[in-house]
């Protein structure tokens, strides 16, 4: 939904063996259509390929003509902002969806869009009828979580190609020719966009979860219970949900259990090898926290688990 120009569907043929059978639908009401129809018969024999001229509303998942209704990855590109009622559009296509099958949801990392995903999923979650897979996982059975969840993953820099080099360079900002005098010094403009960022949901039907245990409630602290904690240490797990943010100083995460109130930061006080999997861990990995210390941040209205010397940091394994 959302297939733009067809790179959700050239990635699939990238990531699926040459004789792996794909049945592909593509929801696409814009201009990107042609373009798709162009580039499908390069994707090979193995790939049965439908567009739909249409939009994520009107288009009727389990129609004929439309699969068999038992799809095993529903993929929603970059559209979910861009939908009057997004939230009713994920639970039409539930019924689409197989039952072991997954659906993605993916938005900019831009923070208004990105938690404005975080809105959705939770909603589709509370009052179903899916589960969070990853990474937003909830750790605690009944709890919902209420801070605004500015998550999003960060992958390598894009090596960009000579022309949007030279493109990018003989432009300034202002339209004016560059003053670079061989066209070739990197320029940041609108030619040249190397980030690869970008805020993902994965929901499932059938109750499971990426990491899927269950916590003792007399052996692990709550995040909803951490106004309780401040200058205690506790023991907690709980899901990496960023990349370091710190602009200098002490390495800063996003942490998230599904019952947290207000945002909470893992901040790396102090490294050591017993805590080294905080720093290393990836995004989305559920981390064990030991004796880690909590306070109270008044600038920023959120809460800072402080890992020292102290502090054991393990990865659960999924």
């Amino acid at each position: 939904v959302g297939a733009g120009v067809g790179g959700p569907v050239l990635g699939l043929c990238d990531l699926l063996p040459e004789d792996a059978l794909l049945d592909y639908h593509a929801v696409e009401p814009g201009a990107g259509a042609d373009v798709l129809e162009e580039m499908l018969p390069e994707t090979g024999r193995n790939v049965h390929a439908a567009i739909h001229r249409t939009t994520a509303e009107a288009f009727d998942p389990t129609a004929d003509g439309s699969g068999s209704g038992e799809f095993d990855l529903i993929l929603f590109a970059n559209v979910l902002s861009e939908l009057a009622d997004p939230e009713s559009a994920l639970r039409e296509y539930a019924d689409a969806l197989a039952t072991d099958g997954t659906l993605v949801a993916l938005a900019p990392a831009d923070r208004n869009t990105a938690v404005g995903m975080r809105a959705v999923e939770r909603a589709v979650t509370d009052r179903g009828p899916y589960d969070v897979y990853a990474p937003t996982v909830r750790l605690w059975p009944g709890e919902t979580p209420a801070d605004d969840c500015w998550s999003f993953d960060v992958r390598p820099d894009l090596a960009v190609p000579g022309f949007q080099r030279r493109l990018d360079a003989a432009v300034d900002d202002q339209g004016s020719p560059s003053d670079d005098p061989d066209g070739t010094a990197p320029r940041d403009g609108e030619f040249v966009n190397v980030d690869v960022q970008y805020a993902y949901s994965l929901l499932r039907r059938d109750d499971r979860r990426r990491h899927d245990f269950e916590l003792d409630p007399g052996g692990a602290a709550r995040f909803a219970d951490s106004e309780s904690h401040v200058t205690n240490r506790v023991d907690c797990y709980a899901a990496k949900l960023s990349h370091d943010l710190a602009d200098g100083g002490n390495p800063l995460f996003l942490l998230g259990d599904g019952s947290q109130r207000v945002s909470h930061f893992a901040v790396l006080a102090k490294e050591t090898a017993l805590n080294a999997d905080l720093a290393s861990a990836g995004y989305g990995e559920v981390l064990a926290f030991e004796n880690v210390l909590v306070l109270w941040n008044d600038d920023e209205e959120a809460f800072n688990l402080v890992v020292d010397d102290e502090t054991v940091v393990d990865r659960v394994p999924p």
